[in-house]
């Protein structure tokens, strides 16, 4: 078609009226011709101005169908024009047997007067006639409107985009709305606007997918009124799936109005087939530094419903450069599936203030709500908050995730992210809230926390991680519920302090859910203290096992400068249920600079009806690693296992780690818990933590954390109701005073119907500097009915260095019932010195007294052996001494007495005594107990070698009993030259009226 005449008025004293031509249609033919442009009109007068519309596109009977022509532009260029502005419509595109022809683009319409201006709407695209395949034509784009008088009262619109045609299978570009057109002004009145266009609707499809909606036209605005972003177009329907919403238009603002950012359009609804997508949210920008105006970004769109749901649109950004607030647009929520899954959730739109002298918020939008369906669809995410002025930042929560009818609810979105970088600014930088998970036959997992994060040289201004998402709810009859979601990053570079976000909590169900992680908190550059979210309780089990609790977040001082604490956050307990849950985790600390550090407490672990208690948490280790720093590091402390038919295990302490100058204090183990059942057991104690000092100025002593009491139960001994480990302690301090001290073993548990459980080891003391290594306490056995707990052993001790080694004694036996054996005890540590050039000493631990017998004839338990002590260096070597044994009462049998250790020098060049250990006394009784034999003093050097004396025996009190024979003496060993002095044999012990005297040991020989 021809394209349509202008018409132009020059007389600016005119008022007549310029009416451009209309456009000639496009002729029908296999391809349908192309409609004729509509033409321009213009006027320097008063009068109006309407600009001719397009020529329809021509039909294609076999072909593509015409596209339509555009519209004409009308302009008024008088200032003190108050007439109107309008522009041609475009032509509508022709039909077609493959595909329908695009429409025409609106018209613009412009004005310099005061009058109103219509740009020309976009035209229709073209229906495609074809029965197996092809798509409408695109709609045309609607025509701009501008207003450039800064009197103006108008308002400048611009033109609607033109519909997509109708097609077989439309989507994407195929049968998709025109946009709408930019709406621009520069009044200066507050009352007018700059509105984008409305996007065109999409095209039906009568098999496929409904073509989508066309995007919103851009509001500009350069003076004193409002800015808003055309609204996307609808999305057309399909028979197979619905079409996407348009997104909405962008609204700029240059000059001291608002922002707002059009909304994205709901998708279309579709019986069959997904939902179409909602369309996004358009921007709103405040762009003049001078402004104290309001951006507001535009809301997303829904997704459409349909065998799966369509997903939401994103919601709008906001920002400005100015100084007033700015508002994101919320995420449009997931549409819902009737066979499959719902929709995901649209994102929340980011808030952005970038003026450093603004104090005005800023706010994230929310993250839109999963759809429902057979399986939830996840939610949106919470908008960040972003400011670099004083204001506040409150990012967006994250949307719940959708419901699952047949599957899985659906997960809750992250929360959004707040960030400060003024240095001034007072305000808290809190993370988001992450959404809650959904409903579902195992319910959905919360959204994890928004990160927080500041710059601020105010002390009192934090940076705070957001809270983890709920979980969510199981209704199935062996679901699970919902983990809660992990709290937020905190990261703090100024002088405030950092806080982890909390974990969210547990979903309930059948069997119940996890509690979310803590948060980690960062001081990186910065002053303050860190501090790690906590963890949050596993959910109780209904029918099923408890959930485990949420570990501890860590904490970390990054900066040597900083005076701040390090702490980290306490683990969640674990849920009660048929199965106890297991406790979180405590938090890590670590410190660069001169502040404390803490590693957060173990959660405890469920308890259990029909099952085993849960474990109890371990607790999170403390470093330091600032060299000049006289701060202490503390572990957590292990947290308690859960009673149950069996007990639980008791965490682990945490460590304690410096290479300053402070003290360690590494953490408890956890206490085992009750057994409750008939014949079961409690549960075994968590071990203690170990102590690491590695600065050779140091002072302190490094001990290592207590091992955790074994818990009570029917039936106990060396496995179930043991006492937990002392922690190891090593230190290479050059101060002849410090130590190396292991952990004390915790005692056993008490059995109300079997054997006593064995005390807990004794932890290693290792020394590579000029102090004492020492090993720790054995712990004692606990009292039983048939049997006393055995004594646990004494730790190891090891120097390196110059000074001594000294293995812990072990723990002494417990007695166990009336009729009851006593518990051995526990066997001295060994003593190590490894330096050729050391004067330290080595000496074994002693052996831990055997228990006594019940009163009504129970047997006495057996002392435990002496440590042996071997020194590589010039110091002296000392077997440890031999326990006595445990006594007897009525017929029962005493308890031998344990072996003294060995004494061992292997340096040839070596002047110091060898010394064996004394063996242990035989415990009196019915029958007396034997005793121990003395250990070798054996020397490679010139100095004496002295083999420990053998244990007396013990008496018997029974009149047929014998006494116990006597230990021998133990042998001894010299090198070149020095003195051997062999071990006496113990006296044995007196019989009974009618029984045998034991027999005297030998003496020791020189080997």
């Amino acid at each position: 078609g021809g394209t349509g005449g202008s018409a132009q008025i020059f007389n600016g004293a005119s008022s007549a009226t310029a009416t451009g031509g209309t456009g000639g249609a496009g002729g029908n033919g296999n391809v349908g011709g192309s409609g004729g442009s509509g033409g321009n009109a213009s006027t320097n007068g008063a009068g109006g101005v309407n600009s001719g519309a397009g020529g329809a596109g021509g039909k294609g009977a076999t072909g593509a169908g015409g596209t339509g022509g555009n519209g004409g532009a009308a302009n008024i260029s008088s200032n003190n024009s108050t007439a109107t502005a309008t522009g041609g419509a475009g032509g509508a595109g022709g039909t077609g047997a493959t595909t329908g022809g695009n429409g025409g683009v609106g018209g613009s319409a412009s004005t310099s007067g005061l009058g109103n201006v219509t740009p020309g709407a976009g035209g229709a695209g073209g229906d495609s006639t074809g029965a197996v395949t092809g798509g409408g034509g695109t709609g045309g784009r609607g025509g701009d409107a501008t207003i450039s008088n800064s009197n103006s009262s108008a308002t400048a619109k611009g033109g609607t985009g033109g519909a997509g045609g109708t097609g077989v299978t439309n989507g994407g570009i195929v049968g998709r709305g025109g946009d709408g057109g930019t709406g621009q002004s520069n009044s200066g009145s507050a009352t007018t606007a700059a509105v984008g266009g409305t996007g065109g609707a999409g095209g039906t499809a009568t098999t496929g997918f409904g073509g989508t909606g066309g995007s919103g036209g851009t509001g500009f605005h350069t003076g004193a009124g409002t800015a808003t972003g055309g609204a996307g177009g609808a999305g057309g329907k399909g028979a197979s799936g619905g079409g996407a919403g348009g997104n909405g238009g962008s609204g700029i603002n240059s000059g001291t109005g608002n922002a707002f950012g059009g909304a994205g359009a709901d998708g279309t609804d579709t019986t069959v087939g997904v939902g179409g997508a909602g369309g996004n949210g358009g921007a709103a920008q405040v762009n003049n530094n001078g402004s104290n105006a309001t951006a507001t970004g535009g809301q997303g769109g829904s997704g459409g419903d349909g065998s799966g749901g369509g997903a939401g649109g994103l919601g709008g950004a906001a920002s400005s450069i100015g100084k007033g607030s700015v508002v994101a647009g919320a995420g449009g929520s997931g549409g819902n599936g009737t066979t499959g899954t719902g929709g995901l959730g649209g994102g929340g739109g980011t808030a952005t203030v970038s003026n450093p002298n603004s104090s005005a918020a800023a706010t994230g939008g929310d993250g839109g709500a999963g759809g429902n369906g057979a399986s939830g669809g996840n939610g949106g995410s919470g908008g960040a908050a972003v400011t670099s002025g004083t204001g506040t930042v409150t990012p967006g929560t994250g949307g719940a995730g959708g419901t699952g009818a047949t599957g899985l609810g659906g997960k809750g979105g992250q929360g959004g992210d707040a960030n400060i970088s003024n240095a001034a600014s007072t305000a808290t930088a809190k993370g988001g809230t992450g959404g809650a998970g959904g409903t579902g036959i195992s319910g959905g997992r919360g959204g994890d926390g928004g990160s927080g994060q500041s710059s601020s040289n105010i002390v009192t201004a934090a940076a705070v991680g957001g809270t983890g998402g709920a979980g969510g709810t199981a209704t199935g009859a062996t679901g699970t519920g919902g983990a809660g979601g992990t709290g937020g990053l905190a990261t703090h570079t100024g002088a405030g302090g950092a806080t982890g976000g909390a974990g969210g909590n547990a979903g309930a169900g059948p069997n119940g859910g996890a509690g979310g992680n803590g948060g980690t908190a960062t001081i990186n550059g910065g002053t303050g203290a860190a501090a790690g979210g906590a963890g949050a309780a596993g959910a109780d089990g209904k029918a099923g096992a408890g959930g485990a609790g949420g570990a501890g977040g860590d904490a970390q001082v990054l900066t040597s400068a900083s005076t701040g604490n390090a702490s980290g956050g306490k683990g969640g307990a674990g849920g009660n249920g048929v199965a106890g849950g297991a406790g979180g985790r405590g938090g890590s600390a670590t410190n660069a600079g001169a502040g404390i550090s803490t590693g957060g407490d173990g959660g405890t672990g469920g308890i259990s009806t029909a099952g085993t208690g849960g474990t109890g948490g371990d607790g999170g280790a403390a470093t330091i690693t600032h060299t000049g720093s006289a701060a202490p590091a503390n572990g957590g402390t292990g947290g308690a296992g859960g009673t149950g038919i069996t007990g639980g295990n008791g965490g682990a302490g945490g460590a304690a780690t410096t290479s300053g100058l402070g003290g360690v204090n590494p953490g408890t183990g956890g206490a085992g818990g009750n057994g409750t059942g008939a014949t079961t057991g409690g549960g075994i104690g968590g071990r203690g933590g170990d102590a690491v000092i590695s600065n050779t100025g140091s002072f302190a002593t490094a001990k290592g954390g207590t091992g955790g009491v074994g818990g009570l139960g029917a039936g106990n001994g060396a496995v179930q109701g043991r006492g937990g480990d002392g922690g190891n302690a090593q230190t290479n301090s050059t101060t002849g005073t410090t130590s190396a001290v292991g952990g004390t073993g915790g005692a056993g548990g008490v059995a109300t119907n079997g054997v006593g459980g064995t005390g807990g080891n004794g932890g290693r003391g290792t020394h590579s500097g000029a102090g004492t290594a020492v090993g720790g306490l054995g712990g004692n056995g606990a009292t039983g009915t048939s049997v006393g707990g055995a004594g646990g052993n004494g730790g190891q001790a090891v120097n390196s260095g110059t000074g001594s080694a000294i293995g812990g004694n072990g723990g002494a036996g417990n007695k166990g019932s009336t009729t009851g054996n006593g518990g051995a005890g526990g066997i001295g540590g060994d003593a190590q010195v490894t330096s050729a050039t050391s004067v330290g000493g080595a000496t074994g631990g002693n052996g831990g007294a055997g228990a006594p017998g019940g009163i009504s004839g129970g047997n006495g338990g057996n002392g435990g052996n002496g440590g042996n002590a071997t020194n590589q260096g010039l110091g002296s070597a000392k077997g440890g001494s031999g326990a006595a044994g445990g006594s007897a009462s009525g017929t029962g049998v005493a308890g031998n007495g344990g072996s003294g250790g060995n004494g061992i020098i292997t340096l040839t060049t070596s002047t110091a005594v060898a010394t064996g250990g004394v063996g242990g006394a035989g415990g009196d009784g019915g029958a007396g107990g034997a005793g121990g034999k003395g250990g070798l003093g054996s020397t490679a050097g010139t100095g004496s070698g002295i083999g420990g004396n053998g244990g007396f025996g013990g008496d018997a009190s029974s009149a047929i009993g014998n006494g116990g024979n006597g230990g021998n003496g133990g042998n001894a060993h010299i090198g070149s030259s020095g003195t051997a002095i062999v071990g006496v044999g113990g006296i044995g012990g007196n019989g009974g009226l009618f029984g045998s005297k034991g027999t005297n040991g030998a003496n020791g020989n020189v080997v």
